[in-house]
């Protein structure tokens, strides 16, 4: 099986958009970054939603394993998704009335002893071998809506005591995304506006700083990176469709699902839902080409 980034492609990839490692006193210590993790979004033909692999390392190690559906190798879930995002009316998509009530769900996955208790009263085992369970957990539900000419994504972390609900808002004039995470404004900014068909950059900046000095182009702290090309289905089951590349604190250089940070996994789904706009807008696009109209679905809806 293909990947769309292999060895050296890979590697220039990595370099090209690590994320700076600042560490300033009026950068706030939840974005003082040592490290970039490479996270991969796929798609896989049998679902209707995407999956995100913690690394590049565990996404191959899926790939190779995906036949047998061995996903849990030893102990630490690599070759185990990270987290995956599905619609729950996908199959009515395509109608303009439900484009405005569209609910993305969010989950998350987690390895467990299986002498260990499920994680929460709600969850769905995967994988049952080698003693481990591989479980599938809720990890947000997000709504979307009307906001004037703008978009409102809001995130509800369904079992995270300690995550308040959240609000990512989509600009109608810019296509670029405001958020807060961790207690900070930020933003998803386009590179190409419009966006390419099949090609995207998108990069989560940092608006504000703990002494909340004026922000500029200039001292802008870069937080994350999402990249996707499409360059035609390389494999008929699974295809590599994005890249998210995250600055962390901390990284060990291990596959383990358990240990990846929960601001990292609050950007994952942020990409995710990004991710799956860009998807649903083309299947629209796609639709209409295909029965020579013009846009009957408003794509603003999405």
């Amino acid at each position: 099986m293909i990947s769309l980034f292999k060895g050296r492609k890979a590697e220039e990839a990595l370099l090209k958009y690590t994320i700076e490692q600042l560490v300033k006193k009026e950068v706030p210590e939840c974005f003082h970054f040592n490290a970039t993790r490479n996270l991969i979004i796929v798609r896989v033909a049998d679902q209707n939603g995407f999956l995100i692999f913690g690394s590049r390392q565990s996404y191959e190690t899926f790939k190779d394993t995906t036949s047998d559906k061995s996903y849990i190798a030893g102990n630490i879930g690599n070759g185990v998704p990270l987290m995956e995002i599905a619609v729950d009316n996908v199959a009515r998509f395509r109608d303009p009335s439900d484009l405005k009530s569209l609910i993305f769900g969010v989950y998350v996955y987690e390895v467990r002893s299986i002498y260990e208790p499920p994680p929460y009263d709600e969850y769905t085992v995967i994988q049952n071998n080698g003693g481990k369970k591989l479980f599938k957990i809720p990890f947000c539900e997000v709504s979307c809506e009307k906001n004037g000419f703008d978009k409102d994504y809001k995130f509800h972390f369904v079992y995270s005591n300690a995550m308040d609900d959240m609000r990512m808002g989509r600009e109608f004039m810019t296509e670029n995304y405001f958020t807060n995470i961790s207690g900070y404004v930020l933003k998803w900014e386009a590179f190409e506006k419009p966006p390419a068909a099949n090609k995207q950059h998108l990069s989560l900046q940092l608006m504000e700083n703990i002494e909340k000095m004026k922000v500029t182009d200039a001292n802008r702290l870069t937080v994350a990176h999402y990249t996707e090309e499409l360059r035609g289905k390389l494999n008929r089951i699974i295809n590599h469709e994005a890249d998210l590349y995250v600055g962390e604190k901390y990284y060990s250089n291990n596959y383990d699902i358990n240990d990846i940070p929960l601001q990292t996994k609050i950007i994952a789904a942020e990409a995710l839902v990004i991710h799956y706009i860009q998807h649903l807008k083309r299947e629209i696009k796609k639709k209409d080409a295909n029965c020579n109209c013009h846009h009957t679905t408003n794509l603003w809806d999405i």
